[in-house]
């Protein structure tokens, strides 16, 4: 068997082996997802998700990652005494 040009085996094979690799990742990312889906922590992934979706805005100046953890911090420590 002849092909027109030499690169035309390999993108088949390479096509083979895309198909492959993205059957894969799919089917990594349906078990994360099933995985996700039945873990206690479900309701905060999917607000945190929401949280993260929705916030976003292009261009927007914000914070650094430290500041805000420390941001976190800081109203964990002030709504400790309003819980108890």
């Amino acid at each position: 068997m002849e092909f027109g040009e030499p690169w035309d085996q390999p993108q088949v094979r390479n096509r083979s082996d895309n198909f492959k690799t993205q059957s894969l990742k799919i089917a990594k990312m349906h078990r994360a997802k099933r995985r996700l889906t039945n873990s206690e922590d479900n309701e905060a992934l999917d607000t945190l998700a929401a949280c993260d979706r929705e916030g976003r805005l292009p261009g927007c100046v914000v914070c650094s990652a430290e500041e805000a953890i420390e941001s976190i911090r800081q109203q964990e420590e002030d709504n400790q005494g309003v819980d108890e």
